[in-house]
């Protein structure tokens, strides 16, 4: 990660020592309870705190914070300097921590792989990985190496303070998984969400997605949009139809839209704003692409345009299909409404430092599943609107064309998709 000299000793974190002056007396004495009372801790004590909680790579990182050299016995306040450090907001903190395990980027790549291992741990723990368990959804090793090394950078060599510094200015990922794990460390409260809540149709048994796709991609949402995902359409489960997926997402807020070609790659967008038939394009800087495999990697708005979805159907001169980036004919994503073809170009300008999705630029789709991201939005009814069957003839023949009634199904009740 460079070779610059570092700017602070590795092994004297000075200023870190006493954190419990930072946290409210009622969390100091969840943390008493948590250590039986005891204000001086061994090695082994937090070993044995800790033991059951997280993965033990991650808790040897811990420990050479606690014990440099030949540190024995730490106080209370030592031991919540961690918690207050890594989940604070000064940042030069975060790194003076940091620096005392980390010395290589061979040290931070398993640093990075133990916290996101221990994140999975604690979410297993809490039995909310259940909640998946009707998808087959795992964890595949090769994709938490691969999600590891897009959180870590490409370079090697010395870690230095102003390469960390660098590093965790530039991937706010870190502060949601140290939020989410040293919450569970101290037994404080933490609103936090790693994995989203699915719901999804039970009789849905299949998904294209593992837990590190899944951490990736809710991590670049927004924290409003972080906490449930709705199952609104899966080409296995409702069949290969544009008709009906462009039914399944109108009106049904933000949504992650991920893709499976020919090729096994994995890739897709994110459109934050509400799906709706436009001839123009429309959503805002918040849209992104990204892949899954091989790699992960993100793209997010450039600024230099605001071509970040067009979705259209049934015209005669504008392209009929969903799209994402660039301009007509020429898209970051482009989904076809002739339902099985796709594209990526090699270049969009809409997105920052683009690469083409696919290996090809034209490619066949094998699978599509589409999540609403945050709570659902209110129906036209509730909200005392007239449905959009009503005002918007076209959105009616669509539904039509998908073989849904239009007095109840579809689009004049939005959660008429999987997550019901």
């Amino acid at each position: 990660m460079g070779n610059e000299n570092s700017k602070k000793n590795s092994n004297n974190p000075t200023g870190m020592k006493k954190g419990s002056n930072k946290l409210k007396p009622d969390e100091i004495s969840k943390i008493k309870s948590l250590t039986n009372g005891k204000e001086v801790l061994t090695k082994v004590d937090v070993f044995e705190l800790w033991s059951m909680e997280i993965k033990d790579a991650l808790i040897n990182f811990f420990l050479k914070y606690y014990f440099p050299n030949k540190t024995e016995k730490i106080d209370l306040g030592t031991f919540i300097s961690l918690y207050y450090g890594l989940t604070g907001n000064n940042i030069d903190q975060k790194v003076e921590i940091l620096q005392s395990f980390i010395g290589s980027y061979g040290d931070l790549i398993n640093y990075v792989q133990a916290l996101l291992n221990s994140c999975l741990f604690i979410y297993q723990s809490k039995g909310e990985k259940e909640l998946w368990s009707s998808l087959n959804i795992d964890t595949e090793p090769g994709n938490l190496i691969v999600y590891t090394n897009y959180l870590c950078t490409s370079d090697s060599g010395d870690v230095t303070f102003d390469t960390l510094q660098k590093w965790l200015s530039n991937t706010h990922e870190m502060m949601y998984l140290h939020n989410y794990v040293l919450s569970h460390l101290f037994s404080l409260k933490c609103n936090q969400v790693v994995v989203p809540t699915p719901l999804y149709n039970p009789s849905f048994t299949n998904s294209i997605l593992d837990y590190s796709h899944i951490m990736f991609m809710n991590l670049n949402l927004m924290p409003e949009f972080q906490k449930e995902w709705r199952l609104l359409f899966s080409s296995q489960f409702l069949g290969e139809s544009f008709t009906r997926l462009m039914a399944c997402m109108i009106n049904q807020g933000p949504a992650l839209v991920i893709v499976k070609d020919d090729k096994s790659n994995i890739f897709g967008a994110y459109a934050s704003t509400n799906l709706t038939l436009c001839p123009k394009f429309f959503g805002d800087q918040h849209s992104f692409l990204f892949t899954l495999k091989p790699d992960m990697k993100i793209y997010n708005s450039s600024g230099f345009n605001d071509n970040f979805i067009y979705l259209n159907s049934n015209q005669q001169t504008l392209p009929n299909g969903l799209g994402f980036g660039g301009q007509f004919e020429y898209w970051g994503l482009w989904i076809d409404a002739e339902y099985g073809h796709g594209e990526s170009n090699k270049t969009c300008s809409t997105f920052s430092n683009y690469e083409m999705l696919s290996t090809e630029k034209h490619f066949k789709l094998t699978h599509v599943e589409v999540w609403g991201v945050g709570i659902a939005p209110p129906s036209a009814a509730e909200k005392g609107e007239r449905s959009v069957l009503d005002a918007d003839p076209t959105a009616a023949a669509l539904l039509e064309l998908a073989g849904k009634q239009k007095h109840s199904e579809g689009l004049r009740e939005p959660q008429e998709n999987l997550a019901n």
